[in-house]
């Protein structure tokens, strides 16, 4: 309504025509003239006249002349002149006319025409000359101008017969511009009046006649223009003439007006106003509109007039509903640039409120509603415009929520860039900011915490933002400040669930500000909410774990009885059961009081229901069973919640008449007393002793009693017990009350004392197992130090030895960096001396082997240090000493191996020590244990890669037998497989005694159950496969006895699985080739399992693999003889091709070329075609080739004698081309050079036969 009205204001008197003087200054005295001669012949109709029309046509256009004629009394003369001569039609049409153009922008004059009965006269003239159009047009136009200002007047008017006097005009002169023109405009502005104007002019049927005009005129940009004005005046807040308008087809002129008149500015506002709000409530509206190309003109007029406020501003509400209307208005808007559009009116009009909130809510639909579009307003720049309109307009609440909106949809979708750069501007802070500006508006609450969960809890840089700028403040402050907005409360209440979950700082913040409180109020206000109480319930988990004192405050506040409802109100949702378990458990952890509480409330029956409900949930299932365990208790014979599920009352016996009987007596006496007591009975009753404060009284005695040696050993013995028999999170309380750093502080003060330094190391050893936290926290605090310097100083104690070694031990592997601080701090050489100064004790050994091969898991390199300080010798002389000890031998052996496995030089070392009988007798005497069979066999293949000789230990020693039997225990052991392969294809590749030896040892079905159990991992294959090769080699029945195993099928399953392993394609290969060479049905199981098409394939992946070549020939050449079968697969998959290839490439490869001759002579016998077919690719002079560059090989030659018979054979053709490239001479030399050959003999004679022929 206010651009159709703005419009209006504009349309009063026409610019002066082309070659009509504008006066100025100078014609003052015309005027005065001109004043003076109406005003001296006030009867006579002709000065009258041309008077008004002289007036009218100086007021035209020159502000200046109108102020000058007003002030010289123009405006009662041209009064007088109207009232004196009513029927004179000229004078009429000229005094309306001078009335209008002096009431042009010039409110002052407009008054003084009103206050002079103006109004009254010109009505007069409109209807003492109906037929007349010029008057009618110029009394229209004056009354436009002149009741403008006169808001209430207008109505009046109006109301006392304004509106038909207008609309008789414009129907008794349809054809009339001017009076359309103008009379649009004067209804538009009764419509604007008010409710009874707008009333009167529907009532006298003005929307029919606005839109006859706007028809019967459509290239008039006047008419066109004040009709979009006037109707969009009626339809303003009326859904009735909304709807007429609509009925009576007015979209279509409108539209229309817009299509006609694309530059002109007027007509396009009017026509976006009317159309906004013609369509804005009503979708059936616009998608009528849609159909008749709204979308698209409305686009065209905003690109077209950018810098038109009231086009702008109209579009963008109207482009705001039509982006919820579904996906084809999207699609529609998409298509036609709307985004680029929307950026482009927001980045000209920054500081219009009105365009910057409707412009980001439509981006925010379009966005969220279409990934490309969403991608569009990134690139076009609407991650900068967004903020910038926060940044302008930061009190108004419709721009920062649409805002809000617009940046959390641009976030959506897997792409990070959008988050990070509207967190790197500060859209944390603008979000904050939105949400602190406007504390008492719940949209804008809602939405500005959506974008924080969006931002702040999904991008570490967002979230450090958070933290900055107290982030949390404000999302507690808006769920506080409404209460009752669920959907406040939703996004609020994810964020604090978010936070609560990132870190323990976090918790304790949001703790401080009292996020538990606010978590049970809304738990309670929004009951039936299941996300709230999800939510809610999270925090409430969250926040318990941090310690005693928030689970007691949140016990105060009802905590309990609220879990407790919130999992009973929704039993039937599983994640709301899970969270409601974990806090059951967090809060009745260590405090009988609200175990108690839970069993009074019939949380355990609670509990045992979810465990029957959710019998499919892993986790529920585990929560419930840990929230069980908590709420039942530690001590089953007297727990507090045990007595009040049953119904019993408490007894007050135990460590409750302890404490009475402490009371009134001395210091002394009540520490000593009390920590007897707590020490015998801490295997018992460690629930009670947290439940009535006993470690805060432990260290409370400690610290009171610093001096006293004997206390503060007890202080460390109570502790170690606690710490021996208590539940982890007894020990976590016992780090969050500070335990450690008591410990280590009487450690540090009592160096000198067995008792502190062993129970102190045996609490610290015990807490480092508990947690990775604890063993950072141990490091930090000088732990590592600590335990060193008790290995020092009490060199001679064994239990500080053992549990010193086992705290380090734990502490290493907590991080590299441990690992070489206890090297540089000389914990080798203490270690080392440990073992060597108790060489009975057997936990003191087993632990400062743990402890070392811990140095070497985490640092490899610390295997040279343990070796140069003697370390081999005396783990060799650990392991021997203690040869059927588990515990020692579990951590010893291992180590040995460890420093030996990989060095040749340590290798040859041990084995100077008799490290081999070692290895040999530890692995007998401990089949079962992984932990020694494992190394043994990777040791044992090791070390047969070093020498013929230790190859021939091993077989003599029962390494085979060792080797096979921990292949058998221990199939699932994927390295000891591996290297148990590689062991015994080492010992076959010896000779045929390791081979038959290993054979009987049932080592070849070892070998395939390995293939069989890690058919996946290439490097098993590939010693596998080797090992099948070289136990085969020679073998007479091995090949057979492979096949009847699977092992056919398991090689091929190798080469299908590892592609792209060199070393399983080669060793595989090789395996065939053997295993196809020694038994007449091992060529047809390859063939029938698929052999030739992966034998096919490895030839042409690895081109340049010699083995796979010479392997793959020789496997062929075997599959190919005596098998038609064979010969016509091999063909059809370009076998041919890949032979000659293969031998063009590899010129210089022996066995590459005899085994190509091989295949060839398999593959052209009985075959005429093949061999027309190899003779036509040129096989026979790649043969012949072949012999004349290895005239020594006699393999070679022998083969290509065989293959140039086979291609002779029955092929005159063939015939000739062998005999005319040489090869008679070359087969004669053969004989000569190799007369011992019987294979080249034969095959030559056999081919000068044939040529002879």
């Amino acid at each position: 309504a206010g651009a159709a009205a703005a419009l209006a204001a504009g349309r009063g008197a026409a610019p002066a025509r082309p070659g009509t003087p504008v006066l100025g200054a100078t014609a003052l005295s015309g005027i005065e003239l001109i004043l003076r001669g109406i005003r001296s012949q006030p009867d006579t109709v002709e000065v009258q006249e041309w008077g008004c029309k002289a007036l009218q046509g100086l007021a035209r256009g020159s502000a200046e002349n109108r102020a000058s004629i007003a002030a010289l009394g123009g405006i009662e003369l041209v009064l007088r002149a109207l009232h004196g001569h009513p029927k004179a039609l000229r004078v009429q049409e000229h005094a309306c006319a001078a009335l209008g153009n002096l009431a042009f922008a010039n409110v002052a004059n407009q008054e003084r025409i009103i206050t002079l009965g103006g109004v009254g006269l010109i009505l007069r003239a409109l209807r003492l000359h109906p037929a007349a159009a010029e008057v009618q047009g110029w009394a229209l136009a004056a009354l436009q101008n002149v009741a403008r200002s006169d808001g209430a007047g207008l109505a009046k008017l109006g109301a006392r017969g304004g509106v038909g006097l207008v609309l008789g005009a414009m129907r008794a002169h349809p054809t009339a511009p001017m009076v359309q023109g103008y009379g649009c405009a004067l209804l538009g502005h009764f419509a604007l009046a008010g409710e009874g104007g707008r009333s009167a002019v529907a009532a006298a049927d003005g929307v029919s006649a606005v839109l006859g005009a706007m028809r019967d005129h459509p290239a008039l940009a006047k008419v066109q223009g004040c009709g979009c004005a006037t109707l969009g005046n009626l339809a303003c807040g009326s859904a009735e003439l909304s709807r007429e308008i609509v009925d009576l087809r007015g979209l279509e002129p409108v539209l229309r007006a817009m299509q006609l008149h694309a530059e002109e500015p007027e007509v396009q506002q009017c026509a976006c106003a009317v159309l906004r709000n013609l369509l804005f409530d009503c979708r059936d509206r616009r998608d009528k509109a849609v159909g008749l190309g709204a979308i698209e003109l409305l686009l065209e007029a905003m690109q077209t007039h950018a810098s038109l406020e009231g086009v702008q501003a109209c579009g963008v509400e109207l482009l705001a509903v039509m982006a919820s209307d579904g996906s084809g208005s999207v699609k529609r808007l998409g298509s036609f640039g709307a985004v680029e559009i929307v950026l482009q009116a927001m980045r000209l009009h920054g500081g219009k409120r009105r365009i910057q909130a409707f412009g980001c809510v439509t981006l925010a639909r379009l966005a969220a509603r279409c990934a490309e579009l969403r991608s569009n307003t990134t690139r076009f720049g609407g991650l900068e415009l967004v903020p910038e309109a926060m940044r302008a307009h930061p009190h108004a609440a419709d721009v920062q929520a649409n805002a809000c909106r617009a940046l959390q949809a641009l976030v959506q979708g897997d792409d990070p860039e959008p988050r990070r750069r509207i967190v790197s501007s500060d859209g944390v802070g603008l979000a904050l900011a939105a949400s602190r500006g406007h504390r008492a508006d719940a949209e804008v609450q809602e939405v500005a915490c959506g974008l924080l969960l969006s931002l702040g809890c999904t991008d570490p840089a967002g979230l450090a933002d958070l933290r900055a700028l107290d982030g949390d403040e404000a999302v507690l402050a808006a769920a506080r400040d409404h209460q009752t907005a669920a959907a406040v409360q939703r996004n609020a209440c994810a964020i604090l669930r978010c936070l609560t979950g990132v870190s323990a700082e976090w918790r304790a913040r949001i703790a401080s500000l009292g996020g538990a409180a606010l978590a049970l109020e809304v738990l309670r206000t929004h009951a039936q909410d299941r996300s709230l109480q999800e939510h809610c319930a999270a925090v409430i988990r969250d926040l318990s774990g941090i310690g005693m004192d928030e689970r007691d405050r949140i016990v105060a506040l009802h905590g309990i009885e609220q879990i407790l409802t919130t999992s009973e109100g929704f039993f039937a949702d599983v994640e709301v059961q899970d969270i409601c378990c974990s806090t059951i458990r967090h809060l009745a952890i260590g405090s009988v009081r609200n175990q108690a509480r839970f069993a009074e409330l019939r949380g355990i029956e609670l509990v045992l229901r979810i465990l029957r409900r959710y019998r499919g949930s892993p986790l529920v299932m585990r929560h419930a069973c840990e929230a069980l365990e908590v709420l039942v208790g530690d001590d089953a014979s007297g727990g507090a919640s045990d007595c009040a599920y049953l119904g019993l009352p408490e007894a007050r016996d135990g460590l409750y008449g302890v404490f009475e009987a402490l009371e009134g007596h001395s210091d002394d006496i009540r520490i000593t007393t009390l920590l007897r007591a707590m020490s015998r009975r801490s295997a018992h009753v460690p629930s009670r002793i947290a439940a009535l404060q006993g470690l805060e009284a432990i260290l409370a005695a400690s610290r009171a009693q610093s001096k006293a040696q004997a206390v503060q050993e007890s202080v460390c013995s109570v502790l170690k017990r606690l710490v021996e028999v208590s539940t982890a999170d007894m020990r976590f309380r016992m780090v969050h009350l500070g335990c450690i750093e008591r410990v280590m502080e009487v450690m540090g003060a009592y160096p000198s004392s067995a008792a502190v330094q062993a129970r102190g190391c045996v609490f610290l050893a015990r807490l480092s197992r508990v947690a990775k936290a604890f063993r950072e926290r141990l490091v930090v605090l000088g732990g590592i130090e600590l335990l060193l310097a008790s290995l020092r100083s009490q060199a001679d104690a064994t239990e500080v030895q053992e549990h010193a070694c086992r705290g380090l031990r734990d502490l290493v592997s907590s991080s590299p960096e441990s690992a070489g601080r206890v090297v540089s701090l000389g914990g080798v050489e203490l270690f080392l001396s440990a073992l060597a100064d108790h060489k009975d004790a057997e936990e003191v050994l087993a632990a400062a082997c743990g402890a070392l091969r811990s140095l070497v898991r985490a640092d490899p390199d610390i295997v040279s240090e343990i070796v140069s300080c003697g370390g081999l010798p005396i783990l060799v002389e650990v392991s021997s000493r203690h040869g059927r000890v588990p515990k020692v031998q579990e951590q010893a052996f291992p180590l040995l191996c460890a420093l030996v496995n990989d060095i040749p030089e340590n290798r040859a070392s041990f084995v100077l020590l008799n490290g081999m009988r070692l290895v040999f007798s530890v692995m007998g005497s401990f089949v079962e244990m992984a932990a020694v069979q494992e190394p043994g066999v990777t040791f044992l293949s090791s070390v047969s890669g070093d020498s013929a000789e230790h190859c021939n230990t091993i077989m003599a020693q029962g390494g085979i037998e060792l080797a096979v039997r921990a292949m058998k225990e221990h199939l699932e052991l994927k390295l000891l497989q591996r290297m148990g392969c590689m062991l015994l294809q080492r010992l076959a590749a010896r000779g045929a005694a390791g081979r038959r030896r290993i054979s009987s040892l049932r080592g070849v079905e070892r070998v395939l159950a390995a293939m069989r159990e890690h058919g996946r991992d290439a490097p098993l294959q590939e010693a596998a496969c080797a090992a099948l090769r070289d136990l085969s080699w020679e073998s007479p029945g091995t090949a057979d006895r492979i096949a009847r195993g699977g092992g056919v099928s398991l090689v091929l399953k190798a080469m299908m699985y590892s592609p792209e392993a060199v070393g399983v394609q080669e060793a595989a290969c090789g395996a065939l080739r053997v295993a196809a060479s020694d038994s007449d049905d091992v060529p047809l199981l390859i063939a029938e399992d698929g052999g030739i098409q992966l034998v096919l394939k490895a030839l042409q992946t690895y081109e340049g693999s010699e083995p796979v070549q010479e392997h793959g020939f020789a496997v062929l050449s075997n599959l190919a003889w005596d098998s038609m079968q064979s010969k016509e697969d091999i063909i059809n998959l370009d076998g041919i091709q890949l032979v000659l290839i293969a031998m063009e490439k590899h010129p210089e490869v022996v066995r590459v070329q005899a085994f190509a001759c091989a295949s060839l002579q398999s593959l052209a016998c009985d075959s005429p075609e093949n061999r027309a077919r190899i003779s036509d690719l040129g096989g026979i002079e790649l043969v012949i080739k072949a012999m004349r560059e290895h005239r020594r090989a006699a393999n070679v030659q022998a083969f290509g004698c065989a293959a140039l018979q086979s291609l002779a054979c029955k092929s005159r053709p063939n015939t000739r081309k062998i005999a005319s490239l040489g090869a008679v001479e070359l087969i004669e030399e053969a004989t000569r050079v190799h007369k011992k050959s019987a294979k080249v003999r034969e095959f030559a004679e056999l081919i000068l036969d044939t040529l002879e022929a």
